[in-house]
């Protein structure tokens, strides 16, 4: 639990733009324990697009507040049983399927960007480099835009898209939005569907 403190409101008549500080009030306990501070809550099934969110957030930062643990509670654990099997058919799916191919590779321009150490002072030079970003990037987009029955769009058209679809409240119908979503509910329906098949009893 954190909060955030405006420095200029110490200062009486100072300078009001001293910046803010972060406090952190409290943590959060789970029934076993363990914070979600630094780690949050592991899931059981990780998307390939997490790998590197250690980077991000506030365990990104140098000064994050290690993960603690205290007396779990006392209670009796309702395990949805092994789930073994609905991670190697996730993994078996996303290995073809265009959504994650696009994370995938969206991933890898989003890496190479971060790990530029250098940058030309020339303006005709960084309007070139910007340039084949984009061209990637809507390369990439439009890779998948095809692939699920959709028309290859320009930066124009995606961004009238973009805007009408905000305007009339839409933004959820956005297809790459929808790519881990409709991951997940296909993970639910892999597992729903072992439990309503029917318990074979052989009797002799």
């Amino acid at each position: 639990m954190q909060t955030l403190v405006d420095l200029g409101r110490m200062i009486p008549k100072g300078d009001n733009n001293l910046g803010l500080l972060r406090l952190t009030m409290a943590q959060f306990f789970r029934i076993n324990g363990g914070s979600t501070q630094f780690r949050g809550v592991v899931p059981d099934i990780i998307y390939p697009s997490a790998a590197g969110s250690d980077e991000h957030g506030e365990r990104g930062l140098d000064n994050a507040l290690p993960w603690a643990e205290i007396k779990p509670a006392s209670f009796k654990s309702q395990g949805l049983g092994p789930l073994q099997k609905y991670n190697e058919q996730h993994q078996a799916r996303i290995k073809s399927d265009p959504g994650f191919l696009y994370l995938k590779n969206q991933a890898i321009l989003l890496k190479e960007a971060r790990e530029r150490d250098t940058v030309s002072l020339k303006e005709s030079e960084r309007k070139k480099e910007w340039k084949l970003r984009e061209s990637r990037r809507m390369t990439l987009k439009n890779s998948f835009r095809e692939a699920v029955g959709l028309k290859a769009l320009t930066d124009e058209e995606e961004e009238a898209e973009d805007k009408k679809r905000l305007a009339a409240g839409n933004d959820h119908e956005d297809p790459f939005s929808k790519i881990m979503v409709n991951e997940a509910a296909r993970i639910l329906s892999d597992y729903i569907a072992d439990q309503a098949r029917p318990v074979v009893v052989q009797t002799q």
